[in-house]
């Protein structure tokens, strides 16, 4: 409150005069604070890519018999886009995504029973043989494995430093592809009384790294089942 002082003109005693001050004004601008939380978009999943083949060589009516599906952890399902369901048949040959570094399992059968007749499902570094089918057999059959794409971690950070250091193993690429009955092949190698690859890996297509112990004899065995 502002107080003045006022003389009049007229002599008369000084009269004190009470102003009082506009009263102030405030505002909140206090942020309201929403009970709403605004929930992140999810992150995205690393995938991890490869080829797979499914007895790309196959001809005749039998290759709608073969049906295959793959599905990840329980949670992700391979597409077939152009049936919009999860079985896919053969031949198939084509890059396939994954989620990375996740558990994930391919699984084969026989629509009429008859088996794959030595056909493979070939993809993310494995190789597996179709149902044998005896007896109409029209069960599906499930083999597992883990795709790659997985973050180092320091022991594996480690590992691959000493690796880098050894000297007693070489590690090399592998890559088995070509001709019309890749079903047939089969291959192995061993060095000294030591089997590194057996039969049961042995097959077409493979591509992946094979370690071997160095300044040894190794011998390469390949053979076609007929």
């Amino acid at each position: 409150m502002a107080r003045y002082t006022l003389t009049p003109t007229n002599e008369s005693a000084p009269v004190e005069v009470e102003e009082e001050e506009p009263a102030a004004v405030t505002a909140n601008l206090t942020n309201a604070t929403s009970n709403e939380t605004t929930e992140a978009a999810p992150a995205t999943a690393a995938m991890f890519e490869s080829n797979v083949a499914v007895a790309k060589n196959i001809e005749g009516g039998s290759k709608s018999e073969i049906w295959w599906k793959v599905s990840c952890d329980g949670d992700f399902n391979l597409i077939n886009a152009q049936t919009d369901s999860y079985i896919h048949t053969a031949p198939y040959d084509a890059t396939v995504s994954l989620p990375a570094c996740t558990s994930c399992t391919v699984s084969m059968k026989d629509s009429y029973g008859d088996g794959w007749q030595g056909n493979t499902w070939a993809g993310f570094g494995q190789t597996y043989t179709g149902p044998v089918g005896t007896n109409r057999d029209t069960a599906w059959y499930a083999q597992s494995f883990t795709t790659g794409g997985c973050a180092a971690s320091e022991s594996d950070a480690a590992d691959s430093a000493d690796a880098a250091n050894d000297t007693t193993s070489v590690v090399s690429s592998v890559t088995v592809t070509g001709g019309s009955w890749k079903q047939e092949v089969r291959w192995s190698i061993s060095c000294g009384n030591q089997t590194i690859v057996d039969e049961d890996v042995g097959r077409a297509p493979y591509s992946s790294s094979v370690t071997l112990p160095s300044c040894s004899a190794c011998t390469l065995n390949m053979r076609d089942t007929q």
